[in-house]
């Protein structure tokens, strides 16, 4: 909080700035104002008050009203001397004051007093109110490496046992979160790796893994690189969250995982110095996993890299190249978490009119279609910033799809699906709700009669070596 230090000659009773809230709370002293005389200059017309270089109009015009003898107003009921401004949170300079100036004019010009508020620290911060239950689906989480603590969002982590576990801790801010506290610590055994064994229902579940590089000597990109594997699946490859985010930033990997054993199983591998993990939550998943048809000789159709050149998968599917002279493209060399065909996801198309169709020529039938994306444009790496719907056949088959809310930033997300075709084309087209829509590639096979028409997370014949 920061509060008026030169009252007695200033023409404000009180002034009071809230970095929480962002509210600035002025009282202005009639008694000086109305017989200023001069002292302040036009002191009895003020247009706006200037906070951090940025003008709020105020509207004090004191000579509007009715006047005494001597020319001065008389009736102060007929003004306002106490505003409530919205001037913006988090605003606390170094040495411990802010500058603000009266001003002539709404544009902040024409100054006609400036006075300082200094912050004092006895004023307790509002209480947090503890959740009075959990969050729908919440199973379990865990802050790996630290103590039990209450997330924003009313989610209860659980404390490591520090006893057992070799913990590193930092207390320097996260950049990408408001639940520091989570990513202030982590596990990293000096024997590489480690695991995670937690009892559940046999059962899908939503898994939510959380990261980042706290350890000063890993703020360079190739120092620390490891694989998370959850119930015996990568899902995490080649991380090195310095190259991926930066030292000090928040890192999350969604992924859905079905248990048929009684324990959900995280285990960390290192491949260049310690793994890591700062912690994981486990959810009930909203939809069942897809598992992709089973066949030993499925009838390959198309593939087209969007945005990007053509190149031939580790399953052996070539993806033809997208059209460069004709489409707006968006690539990075990044490394893709979630795939090990990186090439796929680290181009895209995205164009600026916000949305875009590709027809494929097809004989009419029923054709199996795998969706390709991942978020790789920085500008979006949080939620919110890029939604998009996706049609193929005229028919919505994602809603509202943010990435980087789903599974997070450069990481590989799929869709599968079974569509009919009747007019000789198979068309997939994109439309942007916020941003850019985008789409990183898909591929089209003859169905197997596994697939239904509503589209689900999954990935057709990863294992296939065609």
């Amino acid at each position: 909080m920061f509060e008026l230090i030169n009252s007695d000659t200033s023409p404000l009773e009180s002034a009071l700035y809230d970095p929480v809230t962002g509210e600035l709370d002025l009282v202005f002293d009639w008694d000086k104002m109305l017989q200023s005389e001069g002292v302040w200059g036009n002191i009895r017309h003020i247009d706006a008050i200037v906070f951090n270089g940025t003008p709020y109009e105020i509207e004090i015009h004191s000579d509007d009203g009715p006047r005494d003898a001597n020319g001065f107003i008389y009736n102060r009921d007929t003004m306002e001397n106490t505003f409530t401004l919205d001037v913006g949170t988090g605003f606390s300079p170094s040495d411990g004051t802010i500058e603000l100036v009266l001003t002539d004019r709404a544009d902040g010009t024409r100054p006609l007093y400036d006075f300082q508020l200094e912050t004092f620290s006895d004023t307790p911060e509002p209480p947090t109110e503890p959740p009075t239950e959990a969050p729908e689906g919440f199973v379990y989480a865990l802050n790996a490496g630290g103590a039990a603590f209450t997330s924003s969002d009313g989610v209860t982590y659980e404390g490591d046992d520090l006893d057992s576990v070799r913990e590193w801790t930092t207390n320097a801010s996260i950049a990408g979160t408001t639940d520091d506290v989570l990513y202030q610590s982590e596990r990293s055994e000096s024997s590489g790796g480690f695991t995670y064994e937690v009892d559940v229902a046999n059962g899908t579940y939503d898994v939510e893994l959380n990261f980042a590089e706290i350890w000063g000597g890993a703020q360079n990109a190739g120092v620390r690189v490891f694989d998370v594997y959850v119930e015996g699946e990568l899902v995490v490859n080649d991380l090195d969250l310095a190259d991926q985010v930066g030292f000090l930033t928040a890192y999350d990997v969604i992924q859905t995982v079905a248990v048929d054993d009684g324990a959900l199983t995280i285990e960390a591998v290192s491949g260049v110095q310690n793994a890591k993990l700062s912690g994981f939550s486990i959810w009930e998943a909203d939809e069942p996993i897809v598992e992709p048809p089973s066949t030993d000789a499925p009838t390959f159709v198309y593939a087209l890299n969007a945005g990007g050149g053509a190149f031939t998968a580790e399953n052996g599917v070539v993806y033809e190249g997208d059209d460069l002279g004709s489409v707006r493209e968006w690539t990075t060399n990044a490394s893709i978490a979630g795939t090990a065909d990186d090439a796929l996801y680290q181009s895209e198309r995205s164009e600026l009119g916000g949305g875009f169709s590709y027809e494929v020529a097809l004989e009419n039938g029923t054709y199996d279609v795998e969706l390709n994306f991942a978020e790789i444009w920085g500008g979006a790496r949080n939620a919110g910033v890029r939604v998009f719907d996706v049609y193929v056949e005229d028919e919505l088959v994602i809603n509202d799809l943010d990435i980087s809310s789903e599974v997070g930033f450069a990481t590989a997300l799929d869709f599968i699906g079974e569509v009919e075709v009747n007019d000789g084309a198979l068309t997939i087209t994109t439309d942007a709700e916020v941003q850019n829509a985008k789409l990183a590639g898909f591929s089209i096979w003859e169905a197997e009669g596994d697939l239904s028409d509503t589209f689900v997370f999954g990935s057709l014949y990863d294992d296939l070596n065609l």
